[in-house]
């Protein structure tokens, strides 16, 4: 039995360590030491921002340019403004689009239909 199925056979059953021989504790320490850092680093991944985001400064669109990227006509881009999440009411009158907001719109609306 691996250092790793020992561990995982210990979390499964706790009364088994009081099994453990003390030359094997090293060992299981190491193997939980390296499966802390690997849950860690997962863990950390998943929390920072893709660095391309950070970078990438957001531009807005006006109504043609966000029409071009959605394949629509302006009136319905007009139309449908306030439902879309990544519009921006710059006045009463005026709308613009954030360039990144609408790209992550697309990717997520993709496929459906």
């Amino acid at each position: 039995m691996t250092s790793r199925e020992h561990l995982l056979e210990i979390l499964r059953t706790p009364e088994v360590m009081a099994e453990v021989s003390v030359d094997d504790v090293p060992g299981l320490l190491g193997e939980v030491e390296q499966l802390r850092a690997q849950l860690w680093s997962r863990l950390l991944r998943a929390q920072t921002p893709r660095r391309e985001a950070v970078q990438a400064p957001d531009r807005l669109l006006g109504l043609r340019d966000a029409a071009e990227r959605l394949g629509v006509s302006v009136q319905w881009v007009r139309r449908h403004s306030r439902q879309l999440p990544f519009s921006v009411r710059i006045s009463r009158k005026a709308v613009r689009f954030s360039e990144r907001g609408l790209g992550l719109w697309i990717e997520r609306h993709r496929g459906r239909g």
